[in-house]
């Protein structure tokens, strides 16, 4: 159940692991009430294309060793579908379906790197990806947004709020304010989308583009839930 939800068209998915996972929308009216029936077909019960597997190693460009502790998100369709964690060398991601999948490799004192992987039906596939190591370039990949969140009415900051960043329909990153701002570092010049959820308020969401070793400052006012007729 979802509470506390004003009017308008809200978009939703249901995810669930050896199932197909639908995504519907709901319209709903001022303190409307809806109830949904979702009925999920089981991957597997039918002849599928959906045993496709991607094996990653990631390694240090320059050394050729494993770096292990690097994070790797695969995303489809714009959606993020799974993180994992390097671990003996590698990740591996598994009952994938055929078509494009989108990865993301983030490693501290790295650049990250993004690519794409066309699976065929039942493929796998075992790429070796490298990451060059941050200090060993001249690269335009070491932009910052800061991010601020503050109490709309009382202007003070909101310590706990949750801010995730999202780039190419992946997230790439999630911090918690503790000092009154969170940064997010390393980042290429692109667009970033970005979050902040906090419990009794309403979260924005917002865009920033970043230049070669952009800095941006955004301040955001958050509404406290109930303030205003809801």
């Amino acid at each position: 159940v979802f509470e506390n939800l004003c009017p308008g068209k809200y978009n939703l998915n249901i995810i669930m692991e050896h199932y197909k996972g639908p995504e519907f929308s709901v319209e709903l009216d001022c303190n409307g009430v809806k109830e949904i029936h979702k009925d999920l077909i089981a991957e597997g019960d039918k002849d599928s294309c959906c045993d496709g597997k991607i094996h990653i190693r990631v390694k240090d460009e320059d050394t050729k060793e494993a770096l292990n502790g690097a994070k790797v998100t695969i995303w489809k369709d714009g959606k993020n579908i799974g993180e994992k964690i390097v671990v003996d060398g590698f990740v591996l991601f598994e009952n994938l379906c055929e078509g494009k999948y989108g990865f993301d490799i983030l490693k501290e004192g790295y650049k990250h790197i993004e690519f794409v992987i066309e699976l065929g039906c039942n493929e796998n596939k075992d790429p070796i990806k490298y990451l060059a190591n941050e200090k060993n370039q001249d690269s335009c990949c070491n932009g910052k947004i800061y991010v601020i969140p503050r109490d709309a009415e009382t202007e003070e900051l909101l310590k706990g709020a949750q801010v995730n960043i999202f780039k190419d329909g992946a997230k790439i990153g999630s911090k918690i304010v503790e000092e009154g701002y969170v940064v997010f570092e390393n980042l290429c010049p692109g667009k970033y989308n970005l979050n902040i959820i906090m419990e009794h308020y309403k979260g924005p969401e917002f865009s920033v583009e970043l230049e070669c070793n952009g800095v941006a400052e955004i301040h955001k006012d958050l509404i406290a839930e109930g303030d205003k007729d809801s």
